[in-house]
This record gives C-alpha cells, structure tokens and sequence, in this order.
C-alpha cells in the first residue's frame, strides 16, 4: 500500500469563491493528493509548483509544521524495515525538494524521525524484559543507519528501560504486598537490562514496607524475647506499651419530670405538692482502665498492667478491628476493650489475625 492516500477535501465556500480566497488549511491535503495519485516519482515539479500557487502558500512562512510533519512521517515509514533502499533514498530526495523545507527544517524531521524510529524499536525489544546479544547488535546497527549519536541512544535507552522498571514496580506493589516471585522479577529485570532500580527515599520505604507485610502473612514468624513467663512450647511474636480502655456506662447529665401542682396560700405564699422522678441520662464511653505492656503470643493476648493483668486466651476473641492507635477488641464475654499502643498498629494487626487464623 502506499503511503500517501487520497484525502478529502471540503469545497470552498461561496464567500471564498466570489472573491477567490484560498483555503490554505488544505493545501497539505491537496499536495497528498497530488503524490497519492502519481506517486513521487512521477510528479513533476511544476504540478507541484502550481499548488503553491493555488493556495496561495509562502513557503518561508505558511504550512511550515505541516510540511515538517509530512516528512516526519514518510521517513518513519520508510525506516519502518530498519533499512533504506535507493528507491526510497531517491523519492527522500523527491520529497524534500517538494515541500520546499529549509536545510534546518530538514535536519530537524530527520532528528524526530529518527528518535521515533530508534524508540518504537528499542521499546519492542524491551517487550520481553530483557535484550539479548543479538538485539543489542541490531539496535546498533538502527542508531548507525538513523546517524543517532550514542549519547541520543543511550539517552532514549535509559528513558524506555526506567518506564518499564517504573511500569512493574507499580504492578508489584498494587496490591501492597512485594512476594518472593515478585522481588525475583524485579531482581532478574535489573540484570537483564543492567540497570539499578533507584528508588526515591519514600518509594523505597513503601517497597519495604509492602515486603514486610507479605512476609508477616507468608514467612515463618520470629519470636521476640520477653521477660515475662510463658508456657513451656509458648513463643511471644509481638510486645509494646499499651493502654487498656473498656467502655462504661457515664452519667452525663439528670432530667426531672412526674405530674406536680402549686397552690396558692396567701399573697406571696405557695405550696407545691406531686411526685417528682429523677432520670438520669448515661452514655457509653471508652474510659482508660490501666497501663502496661501487650504481649502476643501463638495461644494468648496477654496484658501486663500497673494494676492488673489481664489474659485472653485466642478462643475467647470474637474478632478485632484496627484503628490508626490501636486495636478494639471482641470478646466472647464481657464488653469491648481498646488497647492503644505505640508500636505501629499495622504490623500488630497482620502478626495478630495470623496468630488467630493459625491458633
């Protein structure tokens, strides 16, 4: 198929007509026109010449871009196969001498023709992650034939390799867990395209973190050493300062109320008789009922307080919720309780619904 296809061109209107207005918008659809029906080769410059004409076209000043874009994109088809033939060097040639480009106007096409060209062909041989030897050496061949600088390629390099490094990293951690495989990925992809995934400070910190979660919920736990004493066979896997709240019923404020009635004695005298009921008002609230330390361990949550321990065996939780402080817990029998600790709550959370999903 040829590259220059027949276009449409809207008919002038009746103003322009009258007065014999070009349409110079359509100039460049005209010349296509020209070139899809004869091919290059065939047209003759004074055809060519004559549309210039028509519409009324300054070379040094109207359609520049257009005419820059044209050749554009015939050298990008041409280049397409990684190689030019001399049919296709002399129509080059044709097409050049046609649109009336100035030699900066030229080199410029040529630059942006090249570039594309060079980056769709390096962005297909990363489609697989890697680039063997002998797609390195076709590349090489490309950026000589393009006339690429090596800093231009290695520059257009770096660019598609950090997209696509930056494209995994984003699937790798989307679902904010970093797996064995998932890592090994991301390991095998730096070696293959010899490159270093260099994260920012806050990238690098999510990374780790997602990491660290896959590991809590996969990888084997590691006990942490307490002072307390625990059963034999017993392991503890998380410990931290902790307050203990339980929700209590408050009184916040009274309401009186029962049938009463005044009478009046003597000027200024009244007695008041009736039955009145006092209401009190109440409202649950979270009330700070001690202070020590949690422990976790694979049979209990064990609380260890200024005032009181407190023990609970996994089979008297119902359930927990986590909040940014702490967690809220559901127990088999008596009210909820809030345990608010310093150490991260979303580390207590994942060793903590593990411990229960393995109890």
């Amino acid at each position: 198929m040829s590259f220059f296809q027949k276009q449409f061109i809207p008919k002038k209107s009746l103003f322009k007509k009258i007065f014999r207005l070009p349409e110079r918008r359509y100039f460049l659809l005209a010349l296509e026109n020209l070139f899809a029906s004869k091919g290059l080769a065939e047209t003759n410059w004074q055809e060519v010449d004559a549309l210039y004409k028509d519409y009324h076209i300054r070379p040094s000043r109207d359609e520049v871009e257009g005419r820059i874009k044209m050749l554009r994109r015939y050298l990008v088809h041409c280049f397409a196969d990684h190689q030019l033939s001399d049919e296709e060097i002399a129509q080059i040639a044709l097409l050049k001498k046609y649109l009336k480009l100035t030699e900066n106007q030229i080199q410029r096409a040529k630059d942006e023709a090249s570039r594309q060209v060079y980056k769709e062909a390096f962005a297909d041989a990363l489609s697989d992650h890697k680039i063997n030897d002998n797609e390195r050496l076709q590349l090489e061949k490309l950026g000589e034939l393009l006339h690429l600088d090596i800093a231009v390629r290695e520059q257009i390099q770096k660019e598609k390799t950090n997209v696509l490094v930056q494209r995994v990293y984003h699937q790798v951690i989307a679902d904010e867990r970093v797996s064995d495989q998932e890592l090994a990925l991301l390991e095998r992809l730096q070696q293959n395209l010899g490159v270093d995934v260099n994260m920012e400070t806050e990238s690098k910190q999510l990374f780790d973190r997602y990491r660290l979660y896959w590991k809590l919920e996969n990888a084997p736990l590691e006990p942490v050493d307490v002072s307390i004493n625990l059963f034999k066979g017993e392991h503890c896997y998380f410990e931290s300062p902790c307050s203990w709240y339980e929700y209590r019923s408050v009184t916040k404020r009274y309401n009186y109320a029962g049938p009463t009635f005044r009478l009046k004695l003597a000027k200024g005298l009244y007695y008041r008789a009736g039955s009145m009921r006092v209401q009190p008002v109440r409202e649950e609230e979270l009330q700070l009922l001690d202070q020590g330390h949690l422990f976790l361990t694979d049979r209990r949550l064990i609380f260890m307080g200024s005032r009181k321990n407190r023990t609970h065996r996994f089979s008297t939780i119902l359930d927990f919720d986590t909040y940014g402080n702490g967690l809220e817990l559901m127990r088999s029998s008596g009210r909820n309780a809030f345990l608010e600790i310093s150490a991260p709550t979303d580390i207590c959370s994942l060793i903590f619904g593990r411990l229960l999903e393995e109890y």
